[in-house]
């Protein structure tokens, strides 16, 4: 079957995450987070020695957090409909933008 398609689903800020001890209800600055720039060549030349074919990215969307984007003009989320510090990658803020929190660059994270 060399037409069979595998897909990886992965959820990038526990990726490539390396913090070795998280904090219950910590925030990002406590517990990491893993960024979408980890995705280099190399790593996606090793999925794909696996023999996957395509990657589903789960949580790239911006969804409703706690963390503070103030600062790059990104309204913060009312706390009270958070789930935790980090939210569910399922609550989207806004479909088109993606999740500050997997940027090392946040004012150019769409880029």
């Amino acid at each position: 079957m060399e037409n069979k398609i595998v897909i990886y689903q992965v959820l990038p800020r526990l990726f490539s995450n390396t913090c070795p001890d998280c904090v219950p209800f910590g925030t990002i600055e406590q517990n990491g987070c893993g960024k979408l720039n980890h995705f280099t060549p190399k790593v996606l030349s090793e999925i794909k020695s696996l023999g996957i074919t395509h990657i589903w990215y789960t949580g790239v969307i911006e969804h409703a957090t706690q963390t503070d984007y103030s600062a790059w003009s990104i309204r913060p989320n009312n706390p009270y409909i958070v789930k935790g510090k980090a939210g569910s990658p399922y609550a989207i803020s806004d479909y088109y933008d993606i999740a500050p929190d997997l940027a090392e660059d946040i004012p150019n994270r769409m880029k």
